[in-house]
């Protein structure tokens, strides 16, 4: 907790999915750089909604969202989302969804799904998400400063039902994972994309230092 850990992000960023040698070592126009820093709920608005031992990660490089996350020996489990700002955005998952399950190994695969009840934006929500998540292979990534040789190659794809609103929202994510570093890259989806090798990301976190 506490320790910063930096990222190169960027939208709308060209990317080559199709083989598992992933080239991310290039500039891309209009990324920034932040730390990505976890932290406990204390002192927080929304400290009282989640159990004590949970931890706040930002979701987007706005740093104004955060995942309230829980973690043990067997999996990283997502319990809600909370914002910044006090009584804006309060969403709580009636049942945890699992992230990431471990040990992790090639062809491993799970899902879950859970009602997403609270506030988002100010406005009373009720819905749906369901992920189904696998670890495909293991891969090479290129990065500006470093290069992984034996990262594990996860596809989450998350099905958003926004219930009564009668809006449904597809996203692939395509995380890259490595012993002792975490997740290296993250790869977004536009919304509601088809093709599982996609060749533009809505969203790119580099890791860097």
């Amino acid at each position: 907790l506490n320790n910063p850990v930096a990222y190169l992000v960027a939208q709308e960023a060209s990317v080559d999915l199709s083989s598992n040698a992933i080239e991310l070592r290039n500039e891309f126009p209009g990324e920034v750089k932040i730390d990505l820093i976890a932290k406990s709920l204390e002192n927080t608005w929304f400290a009282d909604e989640f159990p004590a031992e949970s931890i706040r990660v930002p979701l987007s490089s706005s740093g104004d969202t955060f995942a309230i996350l829980r973690s043990s020996e067997s999996s990283v489990s997502l319990l809600g989302i909370a914002s910044e700002q006090a009584g804006h955005t309060l969403l709580h998952y009636q049942s945890p969804i699992d992230l990431y399950r471990f040990p992790m190994q090639v062809g491993s695969a799970w899902s879950s799904t859970s009602a997403v009840i609270g506030t988002l934006a100010s406005v009373p929500y009720n819905g749906t998400d369901a992920y189904e998540t696998t670890v495909e292979s293991i891969s090479s990534v290129a990065l500006p400063h470093l290069q992984f040789t034996s990262a594990y190659r996860v596809r989450t794809i998350i099905t958003s039902d926004s219930g009564a609103a009668g809006v449904v929202v597809t996203r692939q994510q395509i995380s890259m994972l490595s012993e002792c570093f975490g997740e290296i890259t993250r790869i977004v989806s536009r919304d509601n994309e088809s093709a599982s090798n996609f060749t533009t990301a809505a969203e790119l976190w580099r890791f860097s230092l």
